[in-house]
């Protein structure tokens, strides 16, 4: 099985240096990437072992997110949120505004994620295709997002949860090779995000999900920037 997500890390911080430290937290489930609550979350100084920040579930914003300023330092973050296990890591702070993604872990596996599951619906003509498609703003699964191939040749739509299941046949011949590793997801109101240069293989299944802003135009990125063809075309 393949999983089309990005490297599941403790945590990922991005941003640019500024005046002033201003750390925003976002916590998620690292297998759908629906938004997750957590229940405290504690930031304890390295040098003292004091605790400076205290965060409780009613601080947490409906998105998931919460935005501290912290002085700086080297902390302990701790995260628990209910029915996921607890995720620790640290920080160095160095007057910087950061964004930092917490991937947390669910104790069970959502059941049409899960490899056995995938396997049961295996097809030898086509991959499987299936994630969860996610409104980046609320951090909440979007429905009724349109899924398909640029060549034409599947087509889905993510149900109330988000998550959508693309059966997408593998080509015949070269030709149907053009357009057919290309997905569009689409929704009014949202922009257009495009996934393309994937492997396509026999009884194959990808885990993909999205994340899709409100908006206009489309945006696109490349799975799979150089690779080779180490399976034959499927002839049936």
């Amino acid at each position: 099985m393949k999983i089309l997500l990005q490297l599941l890390l403790a945590f990922v911080c991005s941003g640019a240096y500024a005046q002033g430290s201003a750390f925003r937290f976002r916590f998620f489930n690292e297998q759908t990437g629906i938004r997750v609550i957590p229940e405290h979350m504690m930031v304890t100084s390295k040098a003292n072992g004091d605790t400076a920040y205290k965060v409780e579930q009613g601080q947490v914003a409906a998105n998931g997110t919460v935005t501290l300023p912290i002085p700086d330092g080297r902390y302990d973050v701790t995260v628990i949120a209910h029915g996921y296990e607890a995720m620790s890591t640290w920080l160095e702070v160095k007057q910087q505004t950061l964004n930092v993604n917490f991937r947390l872990v669910n104790k069970e596996r959502v059941r049409e994620l899960a490899p056995e599951y995938l396997r049961s619906i295996h097809r030898p003509d086509a991959v499987v295709i299936t994630g969860f498609v996610i409104d980046d703003a609320t951090g909440l699964p979007l429905s009724n997002v349109t899924v398909k191939a640029a060549d034409g040749s599947a087509s889905a739509v993510s149900d109330s949860g988000g998550l959508y299941r693309l059966i997408l046949p593998l080509p015949t011949n070269k030709t149907e090779l053009t357009g057919r590793d290309v997905l569009h997801f689409a929704q009014e109101g949202y922009t257009t995000e495009q996934r393309s240069h994937f492997d396509l293989w026999p009884d194959g299944d990808m885990i993909l999900n999205i994340r899709m802003k409100q908006g206009a135009g489309s945006h696109s990125e490349t799975i799979v920037t150089k690779r080779e063809i180490h399976h034959e075309l499927y002839e049936p």
